[in-house]
């Protein structure tokens, strides 16, 4: 009789705050994902912990080097564990990628405390988990942005405090003017407003112990916070702070006049001609590369540059830049193959997400059918004289709040978008994978920003003549991975892409 044949594992833990690796969160993972192996007869290969990394991005440390691990030792490892689906990502559509390299390696995922596997009802439950999961970070992204709305439209400042201010205790003002860096801001104010140039503002911040770029300026003599205004266009928000200006209105409405009239120290931050300033960094020195122009005999050349002084890492026409980095997408982008898998990813992960609503929503209307019952019974229980009013006020109290909170978060739900995307938003996003080159050309500046950033999440370096090496979103990721390696992509299969080896 032949011997069966050792299995080996990979485990992968995880927590999203550097307080949370102080208690028993890890140890705790790691010793429920041994002893889980133990029980299943894995040897495990290794265990990689991510510590106090945020599930919102697959840009994890230990995460990427869990995955390269299973690319080298695809023939050896045959699972990863971890202890809840939520520990290996928190996007439904970042759970699929993973899982998408994983079964391209024929590496099987399994969870401690859920029941997943790879029978039809496993699929379907990791579906439903990995759903789930994306819903409670976004109805907890979605509380935070409530009360951060609110503290802010009260005039208290939610945000980490500006250059010149430091953070306040309730109940107290949110803010305070620094007592050494809020007056140097003062100063440049001050200066702004005389004319100084930019740079001599910037040189004199830095002589007195103020080290900024003049970017950053720029934003200080452009932010209404200085004046004791919070303003937050996103969320329409223009209210009066609950903290002392730093400047007076008079003052600021003059830097801002000579800002917007063509002043010493007016600075555009984007132009047109330069979509790449601040994306691209230069491979030299890692700083990111400015745009300015050039006097030439008959007229002004746009260029690019390193900003660091003597670096010279990059200096390029801003027109033979941006062919290169159109070049660059054009090499990135996905075949058409591979682009009608990622369509029905993006289908897939909709239907999934709504399938957790749906059954998110089924479990707060019952946990509210049960709570009103239950103030029911308190009620009766009061009038039988089984308890006296004192304590039937204190039960009645929680009741009522453990439901505000129930409805709260089924409003939250009921207000959401369900409709299934149209075939036009699927078909944008499948011109984004394969002719982000022809979006780039044709879009305005907003427009190529946000692609350049949603296709190269980290931005790029450039020296020379050429760009380095480029680390694009986990999507051209794993299914260029698979590619390269000239695996044969095959139909969905329930929930699973699968792209086997």
């Amino acid at each position: 009789m032949t011997a069966l044949q050792e299995e080996f594992a990979v485990i992968y833990v995880r927590v999203s705050s550097k307080e949370q690796t102080k208690n028993l969160s890890i140890p705790t993972q790691i010793r429920q994902c041994t002893g889980y192996c133990e029980q299943q007869r894995w040897s495990v290969a290794r265990i990689f912990q991510d510590l106090g990394e945020s599930a919102k991005t697959t840009n994890r440390p230990e995460l990427q080097s869990m995955l390269r691990f299973c690319r080298k030792h695809r023939r050896k490892i045959n699972f990863v564990v971890v202890y809840a689906i939520n520990r290996l990502a928190r996007q439904t559509h970042d759970h699929h990628a993973i899982r998408a390299m994983l079964s391209s390696c024929e590496i099987k995922l399994r969870s401690v405390s859920e029941m997943i596997d790879d029978s039809p009802r496993g699929q379907y439950m990791e579906s439903t988990f990995a759903a789930m999961a994306q819903l409670d970070n976004d109805l907890r992204a979605e509380r935070t942005t409530i009360g951060m709305k609110a503290a802010l439209r009260m005039g208290r400042w939610t945000f980490p405090p500006p250059t010149g201010y430091t953070n306040g205790q309730k109940p107290g003002p949110s803010l305070h003017p620094d007592p050494e860096r809020g007056p140097l801001i003062r100063l440049a104010f001050e200066m702004a407003s005389d004319g100084t140039p930019q740079m001599d503002i910037v040189g004199r911040l830095s002589a007195l112990g103020l080290n900024v770029t003049p970017t950053t300026l720029n934003k200080i003599l452009r932010n209404e916070i200085y004046v004791g205004k919070i303003v937050v266009p996103k969320w329409a928000i223009n209210c009066q702070g609950d903290f002392e200006a730093i400047v007076s209105p008079t003052l600021f409405a003059a830097v801002r006049h000579r800002l917007f009239s063509g002043g010493s120290v007016s600075h555009l931050l984007d132009r047109e001609e330069f979509p790449l300033r601040r994306f691209v960094r230069c491979e030299q020195c890692g700083d990111p590369i400015t745009g300015s122009f050039s006097t030439g005999r008959s007229r002004k050349y746009p260029y690019y540059r390193c900003r660091r002084r003597g670096c010279g890492g990059v200096s390029i026409r801003a027109e033979n830049l941006d062919l290169s980095f159109i070049n660059l997408l054009r090499r990135v982008r996905l075949d058409e193959q591979l682009t009608k898998l990622f369509a029905e990813i993006l289908r897939d992960a909709h239907s999934e997400r709504q399938r957790g609503i749906t059954e998110i929503r089924s479990r707060l209307h019952s946990r509210l059918d049960k709570l009103q019952k239950h103030e029911d019974r308190l009620v009766d229980a009061h009038l039988s004289g089984t308890f006296d009013e004192r304590t039937m006020k204190r039960q009645l109290e929680r009741v009522a709040s453990e439901r505000i909170e129930a409805q709260i978060d089924l409003d939250l739900i009921d207000s959401r978008d369900e409709t299934n995307p149209s075939d036009r938003q699927i078909e944008l996003a499948c011109r984004v994978a394969s002719v982000p080159h022809q979006l780039w050309e044709e879009g305005n500046l907003e427009a190529r920003q946000k692609l350049q950033k949603l296709v190269f999440p980290n931005g790029v370096t450039f020296k020379g003549t050429k760009f380095g090496t480029a680390e694009t979103s986990i999507v051209f990721n794993l299914l260029r991975d698979s590619r390269s390696k000239k695996e044969r992509v095959v139909p969905l299969r329930g929930f699973e892409p699968r792209l086997p080896g």
